[in-house]
């Protein structure tokens, strides 16, 4: 047999020679290295504008998976941080009105006259935008003037101009911003004039400022003894007296840097807590009867920095105020001596803890200004809107809803229950009807978002004897307010000289208790008798001319028109 030979293996092809590399060209020094040789921050600028535009291109072109999508609207700015200028300065002060406030290059007494306010937040933010500051400074200039240096100013004669404040000394504020702040503002464009306060030999023997009409009216519980950590068998320390709150009641004589006065009144209350009451205008336009306010007539609308200068001023007054000096308060120590307590530490001084705008004016004619101090209140002094309660006769529904929007409490001046006696006390309430007023107080309420502390809206009542007084008066209030989410604050009346010339007069105690009863048949939203408070209280203030209704610059008063007769 022939064996066939096996075929030879074809031979694998050789593989092919990797090409060599080419030479690496010599990098010529590019348009950015030569600009960065000699221009570091323009050759930025170029990278970034460079940057910017490839970006815009894939995202506009859908490159890199990218959608293109509209740009987001810009957050509307508070209503607080609107532009507000500074006060203008009155020809009597200085006669060169029109310039711009920077510093005075003659330094005197009246410096602060022709500064803006360091309280004008808006103009202050401004001016660190153009510095290139960052605006969080803002608020720590506030926590050093409301701490360091309020503390600092409490041995200070509150009379005439505030001392300035060292900006250095607050914490990581830049130099720049410090400089513009010693040359350009003032911690305070308006000046204290005059300090009432109730009389010291009164606070000395015990007295009780504000007895009530009659003992059996209001009485108030017993609060509980709170159970404390101190040892078994330790005895109760005794309550401070009650004496201690009331002499914290102060009036406050604020002259502005356009030479017109407004008045602020401290009410103490609480364990050192003060409610301070400020205005919102300079004398008022609405002339209610009872009211010694009317008897100015409008002189001029409070900027938002002119509010809130009025709360500074009261804040240093009642950080002067010690509670251990008015009424030391024995403390509870334990078995070695030291001395313990429940919860916080219990106020050395009194502070500021409430706001009403129940002062001279009608808020609401000059709402912007108080929304714009409302704001700062809220943001910047901590005060929760809650504590913070805005009065109105109600003749601007427009401005009640506005008002809505800072979560503030309201307060209605009703005073009457029907169009014909509310006409005969408020002369401006022939422009409103009281349903349109009510409408408006249920919109707020909504609007506001209606919660556990502002689920009722306050109507003042001032109780005048003979003219709204009467246990009808009473009943229909209360059918006039039924299914309302309101509450009714009997407020009697103080004796004024605008009320004497009409011939009103304080009401009888249990005329007022009649009438209160009266008002319970009506029902509230949820079917409850209509809650009533009557605020003796506020009869604390009649020495001082500081109650409720009482508040008017005597000299701009005789230089007013007389009111329209009756």
């Amino acid at each position: 047999a022939i064996s066939a030979s096996p075929k030879p293996r074809p031979k694998p092809e050789p593989k092919p020679k990797p090409k060599p590399k080419p030479e690496p060209k010599p990098k010529r020094p590019g348009a950015c290295a030569a600009a960065n040789s000699v221009q570091p921050s323009a050759a930025r600028a170029a990278m970034r504008s460079a940057l910017a535009l490839l970006l815009g291109g894939l995202v506009a072109g859908g490159g890199w998976g990218l959608q293109s999508r509209p740009l987001p609207r810009a957050r509307p700015r508070r209503a607080w941080r609107a532009k507000l200028p500074c006060a203008t300065i009155s020809p009597s002060s200085s006669s060169s009105s029109s310039s711009s406030p920077t510093a005075n290059p003659n330094p005197g007494p009246d410096d602060g006259l022709l500064r803006c306010s360091i309280w004008d937040v808006a103009t202050m933010q401004q001016r660190f935008e153009e510095l290139g500051v960052r605006p969080h400074h803002v608020r720590s200039i506030y926590k050093f003037m409301l701490g360091e240096h309020l503390a600092g100013l409490r041995g200070v004669a509150l009379d005439g101009m505030d001392p300035e404040p060292d900006w250095t000394r607050v914490p990581e504020l830049p130099k720049r911003a410090a400089e513009v702040l010693a040359a350009e503002f003032t911690a305070s464009s308006s000046r204290v004039t005059d300090v009432r306060r109730p009389e010291a030999h009164m606070a000395a023997a015990g007295a009780e400022l504000n007895p009530s009409p009659n003992p059996n009216i209001n009485p108030k519980p017993q609060p509980k003894p709170k159970a404390g950590h101190r040892d078994e068998g330790a005895a109760p320390a005794p309550a401070r007296p009650k004496l201690a709150r009331e002499v914290a009641n102060a009036k406050l004589g604020v002259e502005l840097r356009s030479g017109l006065t407004v008045e602020t009144v401290l009410i103490g209350h609480g364990e050192g807590a003060v409610t301070v009451c400020v205005s919102s205008q300079v004398g008022c336009a609405k002339g209610c009867k009872f009211c010694e306010t009317g008897t100015m007539g409008l002189r001029a609308d409070l900027g938002g920095a002119e509010i809130l200068e009025q709360l500074w001023h009261a804040a240093r007054l009642a950080s002067q105020l010690s509670l251990d000096e008015i009424a030391p308060k024995p403390k509870i120590v334990d078995s070695a001596g030291a001395a313990v307590h429940k919860g916080a530490a219990p106020r050395e001084t009194f502070e500021v803890t409430n706001v009403v705008f129940m002062g001279m004016g009608e808020p609401l004619d000059n709402v912007e200004a108080v929304v714009s101090a409302v704001g700062v209140m809220t943001e910047y002094w901590r005060l929760a809107p809650k504590r913070i309660t805005v009065s109105t006769v109600g003749d601007r529904p427009d401005a009640i809803r506005r008002l809505a929007g800072s979560n503030v409490q309201l307060a209605l001046s009703l005073h009457a229950p029907n169009e014909a006696v509310r006409q005969q006390i408020v002369p401006t309430a022939k422009f409103t009807t009281i349903p349109e007023i009510l409408a408006a107080v249920e919109d707020f309420i909504r609007d506001s978002g209606a919660g556990k502390a502002r689920d009722r809206v306050m109507v003042e009542y001032v109780v005048i004897k003979g003219v709204n007084d009467g246990v009808e008066h009473g009943r229909e209030l209360g059918q006039l307010l039924s299914g309302h989410r309101v509450w009714v604050n009997l407020i009697p009346y103080n004796p004024t000289s605008a009320g004497a010339r009409f011939g009103y007069e304080m009401p009888d105690a249990q005329q007022v208790m009649d009438m209160a009863n009266a008002v319970r048949e009506g029902t509230d939203a949820k079917g409850n008798p209509m809650k009533v408070r009557i605020r003796w209280s506020t009869q604390a203030g009649q020495p001082l001319e500081a109650a409720c209704g009482q508040l008017a610059v005597k000299k701009m008063a005789q230089d007013a028109p007389p009111p329209a007769s009756a």
